[in-house]
């Protein structure tokens, strides 16, 4: 929304949300506020972020064009103050190593996969292919 608002004009953007509800949300703002763009939707962050179709992956959809925004988050439940008490293995405040917010690191995978990806194309297109 505040890249909208600024001016920003997105033209290929990944979603990445669980929720169907959460997931609708983000449809219908995208068909309203940036009808031109292509946008992915993904149900797992974790389906894209790892594995040997990860690669697959960000190149198919990367072969129209770059990605100007991944959209996404990863539960905050293991970095939050509010959880101070581990009442199960990884869960209390355990930071990005706990079982829900070392997530946050398949968003990080995602973008260096993006990054590689435009700088092998970069590279293709300097020595003519």
């Amino acid at each position: 929304v505040a890249l909208h608002k600024i001016g920003v004009k997105l033209n290929r953007v990944i979603t990445c949300e669980k929720d169907e509800l959460r997931r609708m949300v983000v449809r219908n703002w995208m068909q309203k506020h940036a009808p031109h763009a292509i946008h992915i939707e993904m149900d797992d962050i974790k389906d894209a972020s790892k594995g040997p179709s990860n690669t697959t992956f960000i190149r198919s959809t990367m072969s129209k064009g770059p990605i100007h925004l991944v959209i996404g988050g990863s539960p905050c439940q293991n970095i939050s103050m509010l959880n101070r008490v581990s009442g199960r293995k990884g869960s209390g405040r355990s930071g990005f190593s706990g079982d829900d917010s070392h997530l946050f690191f398949s968003y990080v995978n995602i973008l260096r996969k993006c990054k590689e990806e435009h700088e092998r194309k970069s590279r293709l297109r300097n020595i003519g292919c």
